[in-house]
């Protein structure tokens, strides 16, 4: 690709402090890549005085592979990547150049880690193992990471938090139950008898609140227990308030409703019958209703609970294994976007004084900071740390330490940033702790496709760039190298609705052979017969299915019709998980309105807006970003599919001049 007037500008300006805003298909890393032999090369930059900094392994890869290239006077590294694979290959070429090899190219935690690890013993054991990440292991050596995972080390954290906590446990169970399991309370007023209005969770009808409670309870913790069962003795015939099913052991509820018991209960003991009797009053204490309860469960099966908490926590929680699923999740979701954001567990603990107007955010609030005191404490026990810990203990060693921060300012003299629109708080905390007035600063990024807000990233930090690293030279790319000029046209045109954004005029070299077609469907059917159709001809006229892209801003989206193509084998992908990349032919599914279509605000769980307050506007800039990664995949064709009559809101801003409709028969 050969440079343009703006990538020359960019490549070849001495500024100190450079952004380049850069267009999807506009040749950023190109740019970024001749940044860094512009340093070397012209500038007479020691390799080793540079860093580069991205956000995946691959992008670590594509980096050094260009790189290589460059390098190469033999042209054998392509045959080379095909015949003895990328990880090898690589590796081999960079260690015999010595400039490659001395050239630090790290995603964010890969850096943090080798700084933790080459100058943190002072502070803690710098032999820690990291848990691992579900898809990512951020550039870092395999044999680096634990045995251990993260989900089963807040699951640890929970079970110690219940045993040691006063009443945590109970807040758990409440959480779990009125938060997650309530639509199992929900029942048709047909489906109740007059006189046994309340349901338990294990679908059991009982009379009073007090008894679905006692009901409940047990189910909770795995025992199974009936209600008003008819029991016989050689005496007399009698239905209890409950019986325990593994154990001949029987309950009886005492309200101001109750019945005398006292007969009743002297001829079950005469029977040999073990009974416990509860008592209405106990039924609005629920420390008074745990540890009663409890003591039946002693009586009944023995032992001593309390000799192993994890038994008695599977127990207690066995019937609620789906919900602690999700609860675990939604921590570890929280964990990452506070640490994002570089809060304390200090500042998230003040947050249960708040007055949440919603019961649920305010029950998280009680948990999340207890589970991630007992998270953090098992992780030091266990010498070990996650991903968010890299960059925050970077942090730390680097603010307390001025001779460790120096060693690595005048080190670093050179910073590359790829992907600067998707950085988070602490990311750029790091960088402004290794960044001095003698470092020069390149930054590339593209404001228009900021799309990991979720996450913690903040496209502010892009759009305010020289409120952080002040007297910045701002670069425009405006050339997109990928795009035809009807789908650069449609992308530019959606993104003018966002008020949060840097105006770029982007121009596409290449002429369009067809506008964008919006196609306008009754069902799965039309769409599946629609997307074959364009197959075929696509096909037909020399395109391979690896030129082909079906995207969903949802799995959802397009499992749907999945079964309906399978026969072409083209890829998937969600929206995400395509940025990065192109295809020819691009399918854009989903685009409907309302709850679970495109774009889709309700997303965000208001447990997470606690931690990073978004209004819908915003939510509804970033869908639109999203949107336009979408697009701008697209090289050549460009299909966007909607429901008749349903239309996303994205339809409606679609610029008119620039598309064909196409509307399905009925």
């Amino acid at each position: 690709m050969i440079k343009n007037q703006e990538q020359e500008m960019a490549i070849e300006s001495d500024e100190r402090i450079i952004l380049v805003l850069a267009g999807a298909g506009s040749g950023k890393t190109k740019t970024l890549i001749d940044k860094i032999r512009f340093f070397i090369n012209k500038k007479k930059i020691n390799p080793k005085n540079i860093l580069a900094i991205t956000f995946t392994k691959d992008a670590i890869g594509e980096i050094q592979d260009r790189l290589i290239e460059h390098s190469d006077r033999t042209n054998q590294y392509r045959d080379d990547l095909a015949r003895y694979g990328k990880d090898e290959t690589r590796r081999r070429y960079i260690e015999r150049n010595n400039g490659l090899k001395s050239l630090t190219v790290r995603t964010f935690h890969s850096l943090c880690y080798s700084i933790l690890r080459e100058n943190g013993a002072g502070f803690f054991d710098n032999r820690f193992r990291i848990l691992p990440e579900r898809h990512e292991t951020g550039g870092i050596d395999e044999n680096s990471f634990s045995k251990e995972t993260i989900s089963s080390l807040l699951r640890k954290s929970i079970i110690a938090a219940c045993e040691h906590e006063a009443g945590f446990a109970l807040k758990l169970e409440r959480y779990l139950i009125e938060n997650n399991l309530q639509k199992k309370r929900v029942v048709s007023a047909h489906s109740r008898e007059v006189n046994q209005p309340y349901l338990c969770l294990n679908g059991t009808a009982v009379r009073s609140k007090s008894e679905q409670k006692i009901c409940d309870w047990f189910h909770m913790r795995g025992y199974e227990i009936q209600y008003e069962p008819l029991e016989q003795t050689s005496l007399f015939r009698f239905s209890p308030d409950f019986k325990l099913n593994a154990k001949d052991f029987y309950i009886e509820h005492k309200s101001n409703l109750s019945a005398d018991l006292h007969d009743k209960l002297k001829a079950l003991r005469s029977a040999g019958k073990p009974v416990f009797v509860t008592y209405e009053e106990w039924m609005t204490d629920s420390r008074k209703i745990e540890d009663e309860l409890m003591k039946i469960l002693h009586q009944a099966y023995g032992g001593d609970y309390s000799l192993d908490y994890a038994k008695v926590f599977d127990n207690r929680f066995r019937a609620l294994q789906d919900e602690l699923g999700r609860f675990i999740k939604e921590i570890k979701q929280a964990y990452d976007l506070a640490k994002s954001q570089n809060l304390s567990i200090a500042y998230v603990d003040a947050l249960k004084s708040q007055l949440f107007s919603h019961a649920r955010i305010k029950g998280f609030y009680e948990l999340f900071p207890v589970i991630w005191r007992y998270y953090e404490e098992i992780k030091r026990r266990h010498s070990v740390v996650d991903f968010n810990d890299l960059i925050t203990l970077a942090i730390e060693l680097l603010d307390r330490d001025p001779n460790i921060r120096s060693y690595y300012q005048d080190r670093f003299r050179c910073i590359l940033v790829d992907e600067f629109q998707d950085v988070n708080p602490a990311q750029v905390a790091l960088l402004k702790l290794l960044y001095t007035d003698a470092t020069s600063l390149f930054c590339v990024g593209d404001d228009w496709q900021s799309i990991y807000g979720f996450r913690g990233s903040d496209v502010r930090y892009i759009i305010d760039f020289n409120k952080h690293f002040p007297g910045a030279q701002t670069v425009k790319l405006r050339y997109n190298f990928r795009s035809t000029e009807n789908i650069v046209k449609v992308g530019e045109g959606i993104i003018k609705y966002n008020k949060h954004r840097v105006d770029k005029e982007v121009q596409a070299l290449k002429k369009a052979e067809q506008k964008v077609v919006l196609f306008k469907s009754n069902s799965n059917f039309d769409t599946i017969g629609f997307i074959n159709e364009q197959l075929a001809f696509h096909f037909d006229n020399g395109i391979r299915p690896n030129d082909v892209l079906i995207l969903g801003r949802r799995r959802d989206h397009f499992t749907p019709i999945q079964q309906g193509v399978k026969q072409w084998r083209v890829p998937f992908s969600t929206i995400h998980g395509a940025k990065g990349r192109e295809a020819k032919v691009v399918f854009v599914t989903g685009l409907r309105h309302g709850s679970g279509g495109f774009p889709d605000t309700w997303l965000e769980d208001s447990i997470f807006q606690v931690l990073k307050k978004t209004d819908k506007n915003i939510l509804l800039e970033e869908e639109r970003r999203l949107f336009y990664v979408a697009i701008t995949r697209a090289k050549d064709y460009l299909y966007l599919l909607t429901d008749n009559g349903l239309e996303s809101q994205f339809i409606e801003e679609l610029p008119e001049a620039f598309i064909d409709q196409v509307v399905a028969e009925f």
